[in-house]
């Protein structure tokens, strides 16, 4: 998958972290559910084909459209019954986030 970033991002071995105060993380997918593994503490605003994301489609861990990050884990973003393809994009505003993968299911 290929992924397009807004914001300023600084790259290391492991993953990105977010240097400005707001960023986003765009990629295009095909799957039932994508995950993220991320850390230190974010409030990521998740749309779907440029629009805030249903209801139907967030993920156990998307709130109003809203992923909470507290702790470095695995949060699930986006589930749905079916497979399709799909443009997730992440808006990022705290500065320090850092994100080391995305798993698709």
């Amino acid at each position: 998958h290929k992924f397009y970033l807004t914001g300023k991002w600084h790259s290391f071995q492991d993953g990105m972290r977010l240097e400005s105060e707001k960023g986003s993380i765009k990629l295009l997918f095909h799957a039932k559910e994508v995950n993220i593994v991320t850390a230190n503490m974010a409030e990521i605003e998740i749309y779907l084909d440029g629009n805030p994301i249903p209801e139907k489609y967030a993920g156990k861990d998307v709130q109003d459209g809203i992923l909470k990050v507290r702790e470095p884990s695995l949060y699930n973003v986006i589930s749905s019954e079916t497979a399709s393809t799909h443009e997730l994009e992440l808006q990022v505003k705290n500065t320090g986030f850092e994100i080391f993968t995305f798993t698709f299911g």
